[in-house]
């Protein structure tokens, strides 16, 4: 599990509602010739969102955890989902990690990335 994937999340209005987004986590292990997809169980995992302005920033724009703004869908087949919620980040181009630790205390950063967040015009 020490691969880490690079994503970009859906470029998003500030002060808009995000709508959910579901990730499935799964590993490969090859059997032979070919891979088999096998989910990671998130029974009693603990999942962290953090959006920050730069990658070694202390500021914290967005904090999210597993039962706030974070919710594990099955966790036997290794679904969890960032909820829909209303986001009043800064504008700009931030960055952002996933953690997650299993129930056996392994902690790993799952994902990493981008998230671009665009001026509303309309304050209503």
């Amino acid at each position: 599990m020490a691969l880490i994937s690079t994503i970009s999340l859906p470029t998003h209005t500030r002060g808009d509602t995000f709508r959910a987004l579901d990730f499935t986590l799964s590993q490969t292990t090859l059997e032979g010739a070919t891979g088999v997809n096998t989910p990671i169980d998130l029974t009693d995992a603990t999942i962290c969102l953090q959006v920050r302005p730069t990658k070694t920033s202390e500021s914290v724009f967005l904090d999210l955890a597993e039962g706030s703004g974070i919710t594990i869908i099955d966790p036997e087949l290794g679904r969890f989902q960032i909820d829909e919620q209303i986001l009043d980040i800064p504008v700009g181009t931030h960055y952002f990690d996933i953690e997650i630790t299993l129930s056996t205390g392994f902690r790993f950063t799952w994902f990493i990335g981008t998230w671009t967040i665009t001026s509303d015009i309309t304050h209503g």
